[in-house]
């Protein structure tokens, strides 16, 4: 059976249902999920509800092309008050150098205003570019040691919170452009992860087995 991988994730949800539409006026397969506002485990940070969108890995291609006629078909008759007219040539090439962190119409927008600034961006140029892109995010993060050490300390107290932190460190995995899915963080910092995770899981059996035979009352 197919693994269906997030291809999209929304903060709008008019943006959200739109692309819905579109997936379902071409038949193709989807999953979603949304998330409320939560707090990330890794930061203690607040995150904003998000709308995500899973397709198929066999699809990427096809669901990328299809953002992209229907993106470049748009900017034909793109408004002239539209933000980046005016941007300089150097911001816009930043949005086609990072087109992942774009809508597929800024992207395209850029690239045709780019165009009409007399600047040449062939089929070459742009194959480099995502080439280039596509390396830049296959390099793994550097977890802060700030949060490993919370991590094992949280789990040795037999905290929720050292094995989510554990969980999300050995575990976390993000997906390229492409489809292809990698794990966030390096090696030596997923060991630390995994041994943050079964640290907390150990100490909390242990916690919960002592309140159950004692009728002490712990807080985790």
């Amino acid at each position: 059976m197919q693994e269906f991988i997030t291809i999209k994730t929304f903060y709008d949800e008019a943006d959200y249902f739109n692309f819905l539409e579109i997936l379902e006026s071409r038949e193709i397969p989807y999953q979603t999920a949304t998330f409320n506002s939560t707090l990330d485990p890794a930061t203690l940070r607040p995150l904003e509800k998000e709308f995500n969108v899973k397709v198929r890995q066999m699809d990427f291609s096809q669901v990328n092309s299809l953002l992209d006629d229907i993106a470049a078909e748009a900017v034909k008759n793109a408004d002239r008050d539209h933000y980046l007219f005016s941007f300089s040539d150097i911001e816009l090439y930043e949005i086609i150098a990072k087109p992942d962190e774009w809508s597929a119409f800024d992207y395209h927008l850029a690239k045709k205003i780019i165009k009409e600034r007399g600047k040449t961006i062939d089929d070459d140029f742009l194959k480099s570019l995502k080439k280039a892109r596509i390396e830049d995010l296959s390099k793994q993060e550097e977890t802060e040691a700030a949060r490993i050490i919370f991590g094992y300390i949280f789990a040795a107290l037999g905290g929720v919170l050292g094995i989510a932190i554990g969980f999300y460190i050995k575990g976390q995995q993000k997906t390229l452009p492409n489809g292809q899915k990698i794990y966030m963080f390096k090696e030596e910092d997923r060991k630390h992860g995994t041994r943050i995770f079964y640290i907390g899981i150990v100490m909390l059996i242990i916690l919960i087995s002592i309140r159950i035979l004692t009728g002490l009352d712990f807080s985790f």
